[in-house]
């Protein structure tokens, strides 16, 4: 069987049957398909003739109740380098920021305290969010794009590791030194001084304490809300290391890191002549890491005095506290009309990953074989589309955070549970009438629950820089990036990546106001026969969940995708489609998309970015709105410089669309400038040369007004602001102008590689990397092969020559699905030598194709 096939058969076996979690394999030792480290007792398996993505090498390790390889100190990576020292290649490991809302981490949760980065180049400049080790030179780590085919390494630990302990959440009633805060046996007390890291550790010290230790997310939490409390940005914590490869954090009493929690783009260890340290930010309780010799405030921790009650005396009997809130279970199945209307206790709702983390714990220590749900409040139990927090069976509030399990939620007019077992803590759609669980309550210690749910007038009163879009009503800013004033489609990383460096987000649709408007905005710039497909930021990609959520962690209460496309596997990333549905993609499907930005936040402007007037589009054409008053001549002229003209109006459509922006962007009863002119014979034209087919006049003009008024007076038209009505004035009135062309000019540079691209092996943006190449699929424009070969030639590289048929099935697999042919770099008359000259030693000439 050829190495085409063998890597074809591979890649089906290895992506097309997914598993989630409570499917995977609960083998515990080392079959004949794993090598068994003696000493660490962990499993591994090297797949160093597959090359897949970094989701699809994921997938295909926990199918096998394994993960991708995590290096976690330094003996693991010696043996890792041992076992692969001849094999000279790079391959996948667990390493990613996925989740774009924190640091890198390792896919199977490991503590990420060592690191063995290459030093060039940046990584964290990079638009690559998944990690490479490249095996028998270096032996270092590198970021690549996650849609590269690449080998891997899986790895399953034999021994259980358990994050999730009660213990960690557990509380208990402290006693402390006055100006030390008390936490769970720990004492806290916050340094507002200024001081380097060293310095900080010292007077810590002098205190009778240490720098503090994270041990787990709950030590995170507190954390957080004692910065938040004391209104500090920022602060030194008791992690640290020597600037030297490899990097290896620890805490300041020598004790190993067993929890990490990195901020985006984070552990960055490219600091020069300083150590490394760590501080935690108030913004998410996330690290940064900072040269040492920086001032900043710090935390100090010492051991605190257990009081002598019960750890949760506060809380009634069979109760347990977390924060201002005690927690309990009921020990009936019931539905949840009856747990949420008749229950003595309100049932629970969770505001954030901490509280969840709290309530797994809790639930994992009480439940009850047979008895796998909870319900909480969430639901929509009036079939309203958008699920919300019912409290006391009365009261609703909408919804911050959300934690929804695989496909979910599957519909709407439902009611949620929290699962157990291998999906612990996920929540699931259920029938609020007939499906039975148990109840998980929720109380303040205070009689009352406090919560912000008045809107943010002062951000919702704020306008939106042109050409950003919004409504009355709304927080947020948006813009439509599609193809014709792009260079390509993209991926929906590459489309999150771009609507980042405005500073903006891929959109999310929190609620039906958005939704609503979202659709607007498409059926206006495009005419309902138009099929496009607009990339979100609702995605299932996250490797610490197997959920849909939106990227800028936007809450999920929807059921956007009403699980109508349940088998689509690879159908991780949601497109809305013009005829205003979500749809399921696979993520490396190229398409246009829409990004959000919140108002009163001012967009970047990336270095790619082709800064311009800010041209309006609507069904082919580009439309510039300008407020500066003009008579006619002027105004033509100003048009004629932008290289359009004062615009025509020819459709019904059209006419709708200007007037909604006019009306949008003008004073109240204010006059703006089209382009239709009487001739010297009496008719009348649009200066573009369009013809006269639709008119929307104030006043039927007479038809027997004469072209020597009509030129000697300079009549022209105009549109009013409020109504949409045209009329005559003189041309050397002042008024504001429309100007309209259909040039579609692009609003992005052209790729120029980097100098040390080809020096240090990277490939450039949005090409894939394979062996010592890079490739680029264009799947923009059909073109002859000369044409095809100037586009390779434009973005530094030559049409693909193929080498063997390991490389022929890398290609093959990039061109999986497309019914089009691609050209490749063979055009000689006998075929013997490649467009870059190479002789050809490979081919795979269809039977009756290679004739001279």
């Amino acid at each position: 069987m050829s190495a085409l096939w063998l890597y074809i058969i591979g890649l089906v076996c290895g992506i097309l049957l997914h598993y989630t979690s409570a499917q995977l394999s609960s083998e515990i030792r080392c079959d004949h398909l794993w090598e068994e480290n003696n000493v660490s007792r962990i499993c591994y398996q090297f797949h160093l003739q597959s090359f897949l993505s970094w989701n699809e090498a994921k997938m295909s390790c926990q199918t096998q109740g394994g993960d991708l390889l995590s290096i976690t100190n330094l003996e693991e990576e010696k043996y890792i380098s041992k076992k692969l020292e001849n094999a000279d290649i790079m391959l996948w490991i667990g390493l990613n920021q996925i989740d774009r809302l924190s640091g890198w981490q390792w896919s199977d949760g490991s503590a990420l305290g060592f690191l063995n980065w290459k030093d060039l180049p940046p990584f964290y400049r990079e638009r690559k969010h998944c990690g490479t080790f490249y095996a028998g030179r270096e032996n270092k780590w590198q970021s690549s794009r996650c849609e590269s085919k690449l080998p891997y390494v899986c790895k399953k630990c034999l021994a259980s590791r358990h994050h999730l302990l009660y213990e960690n959440w557990k509380f208990y009633p402290t006693q402390c030194e006055p100006n030390w805060i008390p936490y769970n046996r720990r004492c806290a007390k916050l340094q507002k001084k200024e001081l380097s890291w060293s310095e900080a550790s010292a007077a810590c010290r002098s205190d009778g304490g240490k720098l503090w230790s994270v041990r787990s997310l709950a030590d995170v939490e507190f954390l957080l809300n004692h910065l938040d409390q004391q209104d500090i940005r920022e602060a030194w914590i008791g992690m640290s290391s020597k600037r030297k490869a490899p990097v290896m954090f620890q805490w300041s009493d020598g004790s190993a890191v067993t929890f990490t929690s990195w901020q985006r783009h984070e552990p960055n260890t490219d600091i020069a002549d300083s150590d490394l340290c760590v501080s935690a930010q108030r913004a998410d309780g996330n690290w940064k890491v900072r040269p040492c010799r920086e001032k900043l405030f710090s935390v100090c921790q010492k051991p605190g005095l257990s009081r002598n009650m019960t750890a949760d005396e506060s809380c009634e009997e069979n109760w347990v506290r977390h924060g201002d809130y005690c927690y309990g279970t009921n020990s009936n199945n019931e539905s949840f009309s009856l747990a949420a209307n008749v229950s003595t206790y309100p049932l629970a709702f969770i505001t954030n990953r901490f509280e969840q983390a709290f309530i797994n714990s809790l639930i994992s220590s009480k439940i009850i074989p047979g008895e796998p749900y909870f319900w909480i409040g969430l639901n929509d139990f009036i079939n309203s589309g958008e699920y919300k927090w019912r409290l006391y069976g009365i009261k609703k509030w909408k919804v911050s955070y959300t934690n929804w399990g695989n496909q979910e939620p599957r519909y709407n007019g439902g009611c949620v549970v929290l699962s157990t077992g291998p999906n612990l803590g996920h929540w699931e759609v259920k029938d609020c009438e007939i499906f039975l669980a148990r109840s998980l309550c929720k109380k303040p210690l205070r009689n009352e629950i406090e919560i912000d749910t008045k809107p943010h007038k002062g951000i919702m009163s704020q306008e939106c820089v042109a050409p950003w879009e919004t409504k009355p009503g709304l927080q947020h800013c948006y813009k439509v990036f599609h193809h014709e004033k792009l260079m390509r489609k993209r991926t929906w990383r590459e489309a999150e990546d771009l609507c980042q460096d405005f500073g903006a987000d891929l959109v999310s649709l929190s609620n039906f106001q958005e939704k609503q408007f979202v659709e607007e905005l498409l059926s206006t710039m495009y005419s309902g026969n138009e099929t496009r497909k607009f990339w979100t930021g609702l995605n299932k990609q996250n490797p610490s969940t197997d959920s849909w959520e939106w990227s800028d962690g936007s809450p999920v209460v929807s059921s956007f995708l009403n699980n109508l496309y349940p088998e689509n596997v690879s159908g991780n990333c949601a497109a809305y489609r013009t005829d205003m549905r979500l749809v399921p993609l696979n993520c490396n499907t190229q398409e246009e998309w829409i990004c959000k930005i919140p108002k009163g936040v001012k967009p970047k402007t990336p270095d790619w970015h082709l800064k311009q007037l800010p041209w309006v589009f609507f069904q082919g054409h580009n439309y510039y709105f300008s407020l500066i008053n003009m008579n006619f001549d002027v105004a033509k002229f100003m048009c004629d410089m932008t290289g359009s003209a004062v615009t025509s109006i020819l459709t019904e459509a059209e006419q709708a669309f200007i007037h909604k922006k006019v009306k949008q962007m003008s004073k109240e009863n204010q006059r703006l400038w089209i382009g239709l002119k009487r001739e010297s014979d009496g008719s009348l034209r649009w200066e573009d040369g369009s013809s006269v087919e639709y008119t929307n006049w104030k006043t039927q003009p007479q038809s027997n007004m004469t072209s020597s008024t009509a030129m000697r007076d300079g009549y022209c038209v105009y549109m009013e602001s409020d109504s949409g009505l045209w009329d005559f004035v003189n041309c050397q009135s002042p008024y504001p102008t429309i100007c309209k062309t259909n040039v579609l000019f692009k609003i992005e540079e052209p790729y120029v590689p980097m100098d040390n691209d080809q020096e240090y092996g990277i490939c450039p943006e949005d090409w894939l990397h394979y062996g010592k190449k890079c490739f680029f699929v264009n799947q923009d424009a059909a073109m002859n092969w000369y044409m095809a070969s100037n586009f390779c030639r434009e973005h530094g590289g030559r049409l693909a020559t193929i080498s063997n048929e390991i490389e022929h099935a890398f290609i093959v697999m990039q061109l999986f699905g497309e019914k089009r042919s691609f050209w490749i770099g063979l055009q000689q008359k006998d075929y013997a030598l490649w467009e870059n000259g190479n002789v050809q030693t490979y081919n795979n000439w269809i039977s009756t194709q290679h004739i001279h």
